[in-house]
């Protein structure tokens, strides 16, 4: 026999008595992701990378990684390693060492097992070779009076991996970034220093910038610079040195913008947005901070995406810039269904679902990929991916990927299982007549889900047990089951009426051929047979020989049939129905004779049993409370004994763990009891019993009501101001608990409002409790409540506090007094209390009352913290300028800029 080099690797030749296990794992689950590697990584060469990979499914999945051309990554000693658990790293290395398809390359993570396998995004990998660099300071404008720009100039080699951590006001005072200053000094994101109001006094300071590399760490000083003060009291109108073209950002993060001037007088800011139809000047809020140079927008949203401008003003003139701020907006892809099971020859769909936030995005580029594959463009229609004709090369994992013009990408994965499909047989045998010599081969190959299994008979009874029967039986790669019947040397007894039986699951289908081999008629043995009360019985006689003029049955010396329920067929066959015990049992012989008189003749015994017969459960489902007590009774009304009475809980033996008990009456009733139900005893119960002629069961569904108790238990908790803060609760039960959540109205034991979906208040399906960009508003107590109808329920009061560092409601303000007046210098800080408040003069000098006579403080507290206020008496030339009242308290501080001008006479 030929075997084509297209099928299954393993071939298998049996004898006739043996059996192969069903291939179809029902349990089998596709691979999915656990942890899918970063989109992009960089690393140093002397500390090196890695990436992490690890998927799910069952059987586990193997990590495997490959190229971006789909070639595998193989280990190089000491320059790239696989770990067991799927890590791929890549080891520090000289710079000689630097390889670029190593180095500076793409890699994809690939997680498989027999289900079909899945392919993780693009990961962009780049080394940097650590290189020595320094950087130098360029004072952009100093100006008396004025406001000097320093700036850390970067080599353009190492620019996008450094950036700017701090200044040194030397000797050893530190500036840090922030997004206002101090009133003299303040450091910008970007890493520019900016110098107010420059004095002769500045000169003799001197500055270093400080640098660090993001990857290796390093860091790096500038030599100190000092500063030269350009004596010209000129006017200077504004230019933009700095500023930020393009800043992107992802949803719910914060962005800076910044527009950086040189001018003098140093210029004033404005911002307005360019996203409507004409310019709109752009306010303070609670999200929004104008700080000069800087607008700070915190938890942005899609809304705040779109073009800005900055103006820059003085009495000079103005100057302006335009930026573009970007809003990532998070997506979520998933493939409709996630498990679709098909039949073969059936139409699989999938589609892919693209939402935002909950709502769906327009057109994406979606890409289909099949068991790591992509797949072409055929077959699809916008989002939906349509599989025809489904075979078995269909089966497997399918991904929908989704690549933004940003070029992150965000993926899914689905599963499309082969539906069960009952036997179809592909080729089988045909009636032959030999003469007695010659080899015989009989050959049967069917298809179906799951892959069949091929038993054979003779005349309906197991072939010959002799050495010249051989059984092999294979496997097609695409799952078709070939088996044959090879005879080495067939003989005058070895004819008969051949059957190929293909069965599995779903169905079963057989075919059936003669054997003619000439010579004289020749009956084997029959064997015992045992036949079913109430069914239908076929009784071949395995008559061998040809030609065969007639075949007849006999029983006690009476030829059959002598009753209306026998009847002999065509083909010498006896059929008995319905069969009866009393009726039917006992000898029965065949005999065959040719046309020559020569005869053959056999007999063979028939048992008749009665199958088992249940009484029926009085309902399909019992429904009981968690500690009732619970029993079911098994009667067996009619069958033959032994028998067996056998229960099962969800397809399995009773475990003696579970705290349940069977009582056997007698041989014919048997009680299972369990005396306390618990929630681990809802199943369904089967009653099995069997005897010789067959196994019958009755089964009954138990659910074991349990009312809600915790999971995980609220708890109190706390939450800066603008944070965002999961309160947990989550509860069990049957049925499953409902979850609501509901705050306080006023005291802890007042009514209480159910809390509702809303921006920034999310209700997850866990029954979690999401606040985002917390406010003073939402501190108080929360009750979380658990009910599914049985009991009365669980509930939980917590208490949630905001703790609030010092905020202003505005970031500077501007009070004007004529000379030898009295200055009343006032703000108003919120935050939790206690609030420290401290005047301070140009943003480094405290005032003091007990060394400043001219100065009085007091502050009062108010209902949202603190009113402060500076009085300064007979105000002179000396007084104008920057003052700060800064506030802090155990979780932050803050400060606002009063700036006192002096009104000159007119």
């Amino acid at each position: 026999m030929w075997i084509s080099s297209r099928l299954f690797v393993i071939c298998l030749l049996l004898h006739h008595d043996a059996t192969y296990s069903e291939p179809f794992e029902t349990h089998l689950r596709g691979p999915g992701f656990v942890m899918e590697p970063p989109g992009r990584v960089e690393f140093s060469n002397s500390s090196g990378g890695w990436l992490d990979c690890s998927a799910s499914g069952s059987p586990q999945p193997t990590i495997d990684w490959v190229h971006a051309d789909g070639t595998a990554v193989t280990e190089i000693h000491g320059v790239r390693r696989v770990l067991r658990n799927g890590t791929l790293v890549l080891m520090p290395f000289a710079a000689a060492a630097y390889h670029q398809d190593i180095h500076n390359t793409i890699y994809r993570c690939i997680a498989s097992n027999s289900v079909g396998r899945i392919v993780s995004r693009d990961v962009q990998v780049r080394a940097v070779v650590a290189q020595a660099y320094k950087v130098d300071v360029e004072v952009l404008s100093a100006s008396r009076g004025c406001t000097a720009i320093l700036r850390c100039v970067v080599p353009t080699f190492v620019k996008e991996l450094v950036r700017v951590v701090s200044w040194v006001h030397e000797p050893a005072i530190y500036i840090y970034p922030s997004l206002q200053g101090d009133g003299k000094f303040h450091l910008l994101p970007t890493g520019e220093l900016l110098i107010h109001n420059l004095q002769e006094t500045d000169e003799s300071q001197s500055f270093r910038c400080r640098s660090m590399h993001r990857l290796t760490r390093q860091v790096v000083v500038s030599s100190p610079t000092r500063l030269r003060i350009n004596s010209h009291r000129g006017i200077i109108s504004p230019s933009v040195v700095e500023h930020t073209a393009h800043v992107q950002v992802s949803q719910d993060e914060g962005a800076v913008l910044l527009c950086v001037a040189q001018g003098c007088p140093s210029p004033e800011y404005s911002w307005y947005t360019h996203n409507g139809a004409g310019p709109l000047p752009v306010l303070s809020g609670p999200r929004v901070r104008l700080l000069g140079p800087i607008l700070a927008i915190e938890a942005v949203t899609g809304e705040d995406s779109g073009v800005y401008k900055c103006t820059a003003s003085n009495v000079g003139g103005e100057a302006s810039a335009e930026l573009r701020l970007t809003v990532a907006t998070p997506i979520q892809v998933e493939i409709s269904p996630n498990v679709l099971s098909v039949h073969m020859g059936g139409t699989a769909e999938f589609r892919c679902l693209v939402t935002s936030n909950g709502s769906p995005v327009g057109m994406q580029n979606i890409l289909w990929y099949k068991d790591g594959r992509q797949l072409p463009s055929s077959g699809r229609v916008e989002d939906t991916l349509m599989v025809s004709r489904v075979s078995r090369e269909n089966r497997g994992m399918y991904q929908c990927v989704v690549r933004r013009p940003e070029g992150d990408t965000f993926q899914a994965t689905a599963e499309l299982q082969l539906g069960d499909a009952p036997p179809v047989l592909l080729y089988s045998f045909i009636e032959q007549t030999l003469q007695p010599g010659p080899a015989v081969s009989l050959k049967c190959s069917a298809a179906g889900n799951p892959t069949p299994q091929i038993s054979w008979t003779l005349d309906g009874f197991p072939l010959p047990s002799n050495g010249r029967f051989m059984i092999g039986q294979y496997i097609t790669v695409h799952g078709d089951v070939i088996s044959h019947v090879n005879i080495s040397h067939v003989m005058v007894e070895d004819g008969g009426e051949y059957a190929c039986i293909a069965e599995n699951r779903a169905g079963r289908v057989q075919h059936a051929a003669r054997l003619n081999i000439y010579g004289l008629p020749y009956i084997r043995l029959i064997p015992k047979v045992t036949a079913v009360s109430g069914e239908t019985l076929n009784l071949k006689c395995p008559v061998a020989g040809y030609p065969i003029e007639e075949i007849h049955w006999e029983r006690g010396g009476r030829e059959l049939p002598d009753d209306i329920r026998q009847r002999v067929q065509p083909d010498g066959s006896l059929t008995i129905s319905p069969v009866q015990k009393n009726s039917d049992s006992g000898v029965y012989t065949c005999w065959a004779r040719n046309k020559q008189g020569h005869s053959a003749r056999r007999s063979g015994e028939v048992t008749v049993i009665v199958p088992p017969k249940l009484s029926p459960f009085q309902t399909n489902i019992l429904q009981l409370n968690m500690g009732d007590r619970a029993s079911l009774t098994c009667s067996v009304v009619k069958g033959d004994l032994p028998l067996t009475i056998n229960w099962r809980k969800d397809g399995r033996p009773i475990d003696p763990t579970q705290h349940m008990s069977v009582k056997q009456v007698d041989q014919y009733n048997s009680i299972l009891v369990i005396e306390n139900l618990g929630s681990d005893h809802t199943g369904n119960y089967s009653c099995v019993v069997r005897n010789s002629a067959a196994e019958v069961e009755n089964s009954q569904a138990l659910l074991v009501n349990v009312p809600p108790r915790w999971i995980v238990e609220p708890a109190d908790a706390n939450v800066e101001r603008n944070r965002h803060i999961m309160l947990h609760c989550q509860a069990q039960g049957v049925p499953t608990p409902s979850i609501v959540w509901k705050k306080a109205t006023g005291s802890k034991s007042g009514e209480y409002e159910e809390v509702r979906e809303r921006p920034f208040t999310k209700l997850l399906a866990n029954g979690s409790l999401l606040l985002q960009h917390v406010k003073e508003d939402r501190e108080g107590f929360y009750l979380c409540q658990a009910n599914n109808g049985i009991g009365t329920g669980i509930g939980k009061v917590i208490q949630l506090k905001v703790n609030s560092s010092p905020y202003f409601s505005s970031t500077s303000r501007s009070v004007t007094v004529k000379k030898g007046d009295t200055a009343l210098l006032q703000c108003a800080v919120s935050g939790d209390k206690p609030i420290n408040i401290v005047w301070m003069r140009s943003g480094k000098n405290t005032l003091n009352p007990s060394t400043n006579y001219k100065i009085s403080v007091k502050q009062e507290a108010t209902p949202d913290g603190v009113s402060a206020e500076l009085q300064i008496r007979t105000v002179d030339a000396t007084d104008s300028g920057p003052y700060f009242c800064r506030a802090s308290n155990l979780y932050g501080n803050d400060q606002q800029l009063v700036q006192l001008q002096r009104r000159t006479p007119i």
